[in-house]
């Protein structure tokens, strides 16, 4: 169930959620369908290209890198009136075909991927050397968005 925050609404869609910057927050990352934050990187495609469509939901484009976006599929957007675009897009799909399992298998692959190959300390270290100081994955890390703010929110999960 995605809610739509100050809608009152909620499109019940069982699918992968990926956020913006701007929107962090809106999903909790430790719910199971919180895929990640979406940059239009490298590193979120894996999940994106298993998509038949994206929705996207109040998207800025000026949060994306810099970069052409030219996804193979089609794309909703919602903008305006965002509780009944989503309302609207919420009666007309059908059920999900996405397996929570392999899309948690997915997520954890894109964390692995993160870690860099070395004996020497690296950013992904760092962050899971502190959070295994606090005994949580939890860290309140203030960081500028790049480059490491998305691994930090990735990792911490």
């Amino acid at each position: 169930m995605f809610g739509v925050p100050g809608g009152g609404s909620s499109l019940d869609l069982i699918v992968p959620v990926m956020l913006t910057y701007k929107a962090k927050g809106v999903l909790a990352d430790r719910d199971g369908w919180f895929a990640g934050v979406f940059t239009n990187g490298a590193l979120e495609q894996e999940i994106v290209n298993e998509a038949d469509g994206l929705i996207a939901i109040g998207l800025d484009r000026v949060e994306l890198l810099p970069r052409p976006w030219t996804p193979r599929q089609p794309i909703v957007e919602v903008d305006g009136d965002i509780d009944s675009g989503v309302r609207v897009i919420g009666s007309q799909l059908g059920p999900s075909g996405w397996d929570p399992e392999a899309l948690q298998r997915a997520i954890v692959a894109l964390r692995e991927r993160l870690r860099a190959p070395s004996a020497r300390l690296t950013p992904d270290r760092v962050i899971r050397a502190a959070a295994a100081g606090r005994g949580s994955t939890l860290i309140d890390a203030r960081v500028d968005p790049a480059p490491y703010g998305d691994m930090i929110r990735t990792i911490r999960g």
